[in-house]
């Protein structure tokens, strides 16, 4: 049996390296916003995860989709609709809620290439996500607030601890 390792960008894997590990990645869509608001990403849609997939079953026998955690995207949910989309067509897709994001993604997703089957590439990406660990600084919270991640409580609270007066 073969497997094939189905990512987002969000893994920051350089494209030279998913490419000689065989992962398929599927690009986070980034949304401009207007002058006073952030960049932000966007999911992929169900139809380009299902042909991501389809991509993959020609690569090998079975499917593992490694995605930024649900916690921070709805790609989970949309991978598990393209998953359910492709079984109805006789296709099987395996999709993980990896819990990591980043490098730590890229990590799980190059550990579960190295697998011969999904079971064990799952294991091997849980592992590896087990073992990592993820910090990012954010300039103020006020973006985290606006988008829904943090609560207005949370990121006042934030916010007083930052401040130091001048």
């Amino acid at each position: 049996m073969s497997l094939t390792v189905v990512t987002d960008s969000a893994a920051c894997l350089p494209p030279a390296l998913a490419e000689a590990h065989g992962i398929v990645v599927v690009p986070l869509h980034t949304v401009d916003a207007d002058d006073d608001a952030p960049t932000t990403t966007a999911r992929p849609s169900v139809a380009e995860l299902t042909d991501a997939y389809r991509l993959a079953a020609q690569h090998g026998d079975e499917v593992l989709a490694l995605h930024v955690t649900a916690s921070l995207s709805g790609t989970v949910e949309n991978a598990r609709l393209a998953a359910r989309e492709l079984a109805a067509q006789g296709g099987t897709v395996t999709v993980l809620d990896s819990g990591a994001s980043g490098g730590a993604l890229g990590l799980a997703a190059l550990a579960a290439a190295e697998a011969d089957d999904v079971r064990r590439g799952a294991a091997r990406a849980r592992e590896s996500v087990a073992r990592s660990r993820l910090f990012f600084l954010v300039q103020d919270l006020s973006h985290l607030r606006r988008g829904g991640r943090i609560d207005r409580a949370t990121a006042f609270a934030g916010g007083a601890w930052a401040y130091v007066p001048s």
